[in-house]
């Protein structure tokens, strides 16, 4: 009779919050695998950019030895040859191509900085979109 209609109304309704609930537990699921997964990007992203900028300060460093090395050089051929001009002229021309290379270098590492920054900055607001996004699942499926 009536009583056993509500009866399975009420069991309906218990069912699809079931199936709802477990929906979203789904959902939650996903969502944590791929915060991990964001995460562990934007952990591997930031590495590289760390190993490039390693890579960029020993090049650096490899050039101020040189620069050092030429200016060295180019004192003590100068006391040697101060005769010869042109020998003066040749290594004026490398300590000006040492010089022009090192400030590329270092405005390369600075422009590697800024993308390491973006980078991370980028990754960081990923990451905290998908945790929001967690939150609000979970807090769906409290309120449901």
């Amino acid at each position: 009779g009536e009583a056993g209609e509500k009866l399975q109304r009420v069991e309906k309704q218990l069912h699809e919050a079931e199936e709802y609930q477990h929906l979203l537990e789904q959902s939650l699921a996903e969502s944590q695998a791929h915060a991990t997964e964001v995460l562990a990007e934007g952990e591997s992203v930031e590495a590289a950019l760390q190993g490039e900028l390693a890579a960029t300060r020993q090049n650096i460093a490899t050039l101020q030895d040189q620069v050092e090395s030429v200016k060295n050089s180019k004192i003590e051929r100068e006391k040697e040859v101060a005769s010869l001009g042109s020998e003066k002229d040749a290594l004026q021309t490398d300590l000006d191509a040492a010089q022009a290379a090192l400030a590329e270098s270092v405005a390369l590492l600075a422009a590697d900085r800024q993308d390491a920054a973006r980078a991370l900055d980028a990754q960081r607001a990923a990451l905290e979109r998908t945790l929001a996004e967690m939150e609000e699942a979970q807090g769906g499926a409290v309120a449901a």
